[in-house]
């Protein structure tokens, strides 16, 4: 039987938590049309020992559970891309080793499919952290291209891929767009996948449990010099020049373009070399800086001035308005 959802979840030394991960996959509702597949990217440690030793106890799961190994160390990116290579589902959702799901995620998330005609599926989900938690919200809009265009203003892009189920041809294509970072390929992928997609659902569940306190992960251990900047740059182009290939282009998107632009580059502020090469990457974002900033009204045309003005924007960086 060939499945109708396929959940993707990249290992590596996940030893600590993969336990839980694995036993709530197994506890879903969702009985049938689905298979897990774990791809286990090099891991020195007994993760896959103890995938199986769970699966296991599941003996109705045997042929949904399928185990892929990498020949060697690939990042998470290529580990998940393999994943989708290899699921057979129309959809693929995902888990992350170190997080887990509610016992009807799956099963809720693949129901708002609409008999299989929509392109994406989204949620909200539950941050995890010592010592609370709490729900992230989007703001979802009508069309995958709305979600872009409102994103600078209504928090109605996603990041995360574990809050989506995608068509598997669509978020197959969305990757092979991707240049490898290290760190930030969802977001590039779920970028290309919206530009791709025509129809969106949102769904009403925060099921998914996004575990904050594995130190270890690979967001904490990144880099920030010029040679990891490089390839965030190449992606951003790519993709601006997609949003902009869409009815309207430009001038609808440039808000939610150039507040990419902007925030990204300032996350590796610490990798260009001077104040100069800092400013004339992407300094078309500054035509949006007060969007971008939510400048008050009355500092509006002084913000915008100093930002724009290149000799007025080494001056205030020099005496510390900005």
């Amino acid at each position: 039987m060939i499945p109708q959802l396929s959940i993707i979840i990249p290992v590596y030394n996940a030893s600590r938590y993969i336990e839980r991960c694995v036993t709530s996959l197994m506890e879903q509702t969702l009985q049938e049309g689905v298979e897990f597949v774990f791809v286990d990217d090099g891991s020195t440690d007994d993760s896959v020992d103890i995938i199986r030793d769970v699966a296991n106890k599941y003996p109705q799961r045997k042929e949904q559970v399928r185990i892929i190994q990498n020949e060697k160390n690939k990042g998470v990116y290529l580990t998940r891309k393999r994943g989708i290579e290899e699921a057979r589902g129309q959809y693929i959702g995902w888990c992350d080793s170190d997080d887990w799901v509610d016992n009807v995620y799956y099963k809720t998330l693949l129901a708002a499919t609409n008999s299989r005609t929509t392109d994406i599926v989204v949620c909200d989900y539950t941050n995890i952290w010592e010592d609370h938690s709490a729900v992230r919200h989007y703001d979802i809009q009508a069309t995958p291209l709305d979600c872009i265009e409102q994103n600078y203003c209504r928090n109605s892009l996603p990041m995360e891929l574990v809050i989506h189920l995608f068509r598997r041809e669509l978020i197959l294509q969305a990757f092979d767009q991707i240049y490898p970072t290290g760190v930030g390929e969802d977001t590039y992928s779920i970028i290309h996948a919206y530009i791709l997609s025509r129809s969106i659902c949102q769904v009403a569940t925060a099921g998914y449990y996004y575990d904050h306190r594995n130190d270890t992960s690979i967001i904490n251990t990144h880099g920030y010099a010029m040679k990891d900047w490089l390839p965030h740059q190449y992606n951003i182009e790519r993709i601006a020049r997609a949003i902009y290939a869409q009815p309207e282009g430009e001038k609808r998107f440039h808000r939610s373009v150039n507040s990419m632009k902007y925030w990204r580059k300032l996350g590796y502020r610490k990798a260009f070399a001077s104040e100069g090469e800092f400013y004339h990457t992407f300094h078309e974002c500054y035509r949006d800086i007060n969007v971008i900033s939510h400048t008050a009204p009355g500092m509006r045309w002084i913000v915008y001035l100093l930002y724009n003005i290149y000799p007025l924007y080494l001056l205030s960086k020099k005496i510390g308005i900005l």
